[in-house]
Order: structure tokens, then C-alpha cells, then sequence
């Protein structure tokens, strides 16, 4: 099962295009979460040039104005980039141990209450962890209740804040934070070691000849 090493949070003024230093060790797994505090299009969030190896990461769900993006670590500046008038809060997170994000299971969820939450119902026998971003353009801050929280930016008008909970066994995962009632989003994926297809559910035996290419396989 994967596990958090560190991250950062920041924020950028209306200019778009925001950088930062993040050094993600090679091999490591990145998830970002951004909120805008005003409708955007275009975003993308890759690698500075000159500054580590060219890595454009990968865009996951958005609900709102808050977006989601993960990939491979191994870079020092980050560069997120968009269309359009806006603040943005950021914040990141460095896993080891994970290698992809499900793209069957992820969630979104968006209210007024003091109370943001969302959940999965996770399905890997060996351990799952999910990660979540809140944010909300209100500048009201959130405060985590369920869930581990590892990055939290309440310096500029959008507030975003990155959370994660884990389980060793399959079964429905939340992350929730409370804050003064506001409009608020929330995306939760789902952080994978190793991900096969469907043809070989968990208790089937893999044979030798049908696994996948390139996949060691121990009798």
C-alpha cells in the first residue's frame, strides 16, 4: 500500500502561469489539487524546463473550479498554467509505493454545509489508500475531522486542502473537514500499486502463459 512522504502548499496571483519548488523523488507518485476562485480553462500542471527531466502530469476529476492532477515524481519545479482571470491555491503530496491512480474508482461531491465530505468504497485485498482535495473559493478554511491532513493553503481567497485515510481491507473510505458554510468541492481517487484487468480477480491463480507482458510472477 502506498504512504505519504511530504508535499507542499502555495498559491498564485491572476498571472497565469505559478511555479514552485517541490523536489519528488524519483519512482514516487504525485497527486495535486488546485482551486480557483474563478471559472478557468486550459489548466495543466508540468515540469519547469531545465530544472529536472520534462513531465507534463496527468488530469483527474474536476468538479467546479477544483481540479485534479497526479503522476510520476523525479522533478524540482512545478509549473501550473491556465486560461483566464484567476486566484489559485495548490497543494501537493509525494507517495511511495504507488504507481497508478484507479480510473474506476474516484468520487466528487460539492455543498453548503459546514461540513465537506465525500467517500470510496475501495476493492484491493492488500490495503488501500485514497486521497482527497476541498476547496472553496469563499476563503473559508477547512479543518480536517476524518482523514489524515497533509497540506492545507489558507493564505489567498481560494482555500484547498489535501487529505488521505487508508484501510487494509476493502471497504468504504471517507475524508471529511469542517468550515464555516460555504459553497465547497471535493474529489477523492483511489492510489494503485499494480492494477490488472479484470480477467484475473483476486483468488484466481495467474498462469504463465497468459500473464501480462512484462509481469515476474513466483510460484
Amino acid at each position: 500500500m502506498a504512504s505519504n512522504v511530504g508535499g507542499a502548499a502555495w498559491y498564485g496571483s491572476s498571472s497565469p502561469w505559478v511555479y514552485n519548488y517541490y523536489n519528488v523523488a524519483a519512482g514516487n507518485f504525485v497527486v495535486f489539487f488546485l482551486q480557483f476562485d474563478a471559472a478557468v480553462s486550459a489548466v495543466s500542471i508540468s515540469s519547469m524546463p531545465g530544472y529536472g527531466p520534462s513531465n507534463t502530469l496527468t488530469a483527474g476529476p474536476v468538479i467546479g473550479d477544483l481540479y485534479c492532477f497526479y503522476g510520476s515524481g523525479g522533478n524540482y519545479y512545478w509549473g501550473i498554467s491556465w486560461t483566464g482571470s484567476a486566484n489559485v491555491a495548490a497543494v501537493v503530496e509525494d507517495y511511495s509505493g504507488a504507481t497508478a491512480v484507479s480510473l474506476t474508482n474516484s468520487a466528487t461531491a460539492s455543498g453548503t454545509s459546514g461540513t465537506a465530505s465525500a467517500s470510496l468504497t475501495t476493492d484491493d485485498p492488500g490495503g488501500n489508500l485514497i486521497v482527497a482535495g476541498m476547496g472553496n473559493a469563499a476563503g473559508n478554511t477547512f479543518t480536517a475531522t476524518v482523514g489524515t491532513q497533509r497540506q492545507n493553503e489558507s493564505s489567498i481567497t481560494p482555500r484547498v486542502i489535501l487529505l488521505d485515510n487508508s484501510n487494509s481491507s476493502p471497504g468504504s473510505l471517507a475524508c471529511t473537514s469542517t468550515l464555516t458554510s460555504c459553497d465547497w468541492d471535493v474529489i477523492i481517487i483511489e492510489l494503485r500499486t499494480l492494477i490488472l484487468s479484470d480477467h484475473f480477480k483476486s483468488g484466481q491463480r495467474l498462469s504463465l502463459q497468459n500473464r501480462p507482458t512484462g509481469l515476474a510472477v513466483q510460484d
